[in-house]
């Protein structure tokens, strides 16, 4: 693929500034999450042994999703979903071409252009 002006550079980010800094309230929200960690664990432990079967699967599949995490899923797909209504844009663009891909970045690179023109960005 041909780099552009939008492409990026060896060594340059995307996000030069970095990931925006937490205010104050929310490293209060933080801290005060990690120190009820616990608490909830316990609660989520004795829900658990509910009569309420729902309650306490529902508490076991929390519990296991932090301390495993979620499972992963398999998903097939065969040539007959792609570019079906429900077809995901990740499968459409795994099926594609590597022309059509660079079709595709040369439209949307054009896209841009225009909408930074429009906008009077030059």
């Amino acid at each position: 693929m041909t780099r552009n002006s939008t492409s990026w550079r060896p060594g340059m980010s995307g996000n030069p500034g970095g990931r925006a800094k937490h205010t104050e309230q929310t490293l209060e929200a933080l801290e005060l999450a990690r120190e009820l960690a616990p608490k909830a664990v316990r609660r989520l432990a004795e829900i658990m042994d509910s009569r309420d079967e729902g309650a306490a699967a529902r508490a076991c599949v929390v519990i296991l999703d932090r301390a495993l995490g979620r499972p992963h899923q398999q998903v097939e797909l065969q040539q007959s979903d792609v570019g079906s209504p429900n077809t995901s844009t990740a499968t459409l663009l795994a099926a594609m071409t590597d022309e059509e891909l660079e079709t595709l970045d040369d439209i949307y690179t054009a896209a841009a252009k225009r909408a930074g023109e429009d906008a009077g960005v030059r």
